[in-house]
């Protein structure tokens, strides 16, 4: 009996049947962590890439107005700059369009501002824009106007896993009018 119990003991020793079971077992949760981690990281990116894109698609239409831009349309440009966030929910999308003058020395100041949705504020009317992390625009647009378009959003994790809290993220972007002049609003 002692030597079938040896015979069986070192049969099981030289046999690897079970070391890959094992091994799968332990890095199971490291390639599961990986896989939802890229997974999440891409979702992250493709949502930046969207808030840039809605930046500077509504930037992009405001400076193509020629002398004046109705507020009926500047919903409709913010409508189509938020379907471009599809199918990304666009609930906690927010849209802030603003046209400033800025003077000969580089002091940027509110001429006019509108928001989407409409719970979110827009630029206060001659208030000062500080446009120190953009001098190269800033120098460009000395004695211009300048439309400045910015979009917010707040990515929320699909899974708690990797990223645990909500994700801010923003982008602003700035457009000489395409025509001589000012850009009246409504």
């Amino acid at each position: 009996m002692m030597r079938a119990l040896r015979r069986m003991v070192a049969r099981l020793a030289r046999s690897g049947d079970g070391a890959a079971a094992v091994e799968f077992a332990l890095i199971l949760p490291i390639l599961l962590l990986l896989y939802i981690g890229s997974i999440e990281a891409s979702q992250l990116i493709i949502t930046d890439r969207r808030v840039t894109t809605v930046a500077g698609t509504l930037g992009d239409l405001v400076a193509r107005s020629k002398d004046s831009i109705s507020t009926a349309t500047l919903n409709n440009y913010f409508g189509a700059a938020s379907s471009t966030m599809g199918p990304t929910a666009t609930g906690p999308l927010t849209q802030v369009v603003s046209l400033l003058g800025v003077d000969a020395s580089g002091n940027a100041t509110v001429k006019w501002s509108k928001a989407y949705p409409a719970t979110a504020t827009p630029r206060l009317k001659d208030s000062a824009f500080d446009m120190s992390n953009s001098p190269h625009m800033r120098d460009l647009a000395k004695g211009r106007d300048i439309v400045v378009s910015e979009a917010y959003y707040t990515y929320h994790p699909m899974v708690n896993l990797v990223f645990s809290a909500a994700i801010p993220l923003s982008r602003t972007n700035f457009y000489l009018p395409r025509f001589p002049g000012t850009i009246s609003c409504c």
